[in-house]
């Protein structure tokens, strides 16, 4: 019981972190976009960064958890 809780949070640990790293890229391509090229970023561009770094994130966590189970 222990052991299944101690998994939990650290999967839930891993969400948590990619997460913010997804949205930390999100947040810098948004700046590098506005400085490099001198306009604002639309909204399709946002939403694009965004499903990406959902992508990316869902991609780690499972392969974390294949990890995990290799264990």
């Amino acid at each position: 019981m222990k052991f299944a809780v101690l998994v939990f949070f650290f999967v839930a640990l891993v969400a948590v972190a990619s997460a913010q790293r997804s949205l930390m890229n999100v947040a810098y391509n948004c700046l590098v976009n506005t400085y490099t090229n001198y306009r604002a970023v639309t909204l399709g561009e946002l939403a694009n960064w965004t499903l990406r770094g959902l992508i990316n994130t869902l991609v780690r966590l499972d392969h974390g958890l294949y990890r995990l189970q290799l264990l």
